[in-house]
């Protein structure tokens, strides 16, 4: 279960458009190299546009 929050929360860094490269790496880190608590991290940081990101992805496919 741990290993499909890590592919969540990363798919999800990369996948945003509204911060740089350089943050995406940082939480890439943070998430690679403590993964349940970067996990957790990411989720209280950014968890209430995740669902918007996930549907305008499906929907411009």
């Amino acid at each position: 279960m741990l290993v499909w929050l890590v592919v969540i929360a990363l798919g999800d860094a990369w996948r945003r458009r509204d911060i740089d490269r350089a943050t995406k790496a940082a939480w890439t880190l943070l998430v690679v190299l403590i993964p349940l608590a970067g996990v957790f991290a990411y989720l209280i940081a950014n968890g209430e546009g995740m669902a918007r990101r996930k549907a305008e992805g499906k929907r411009t496919r």
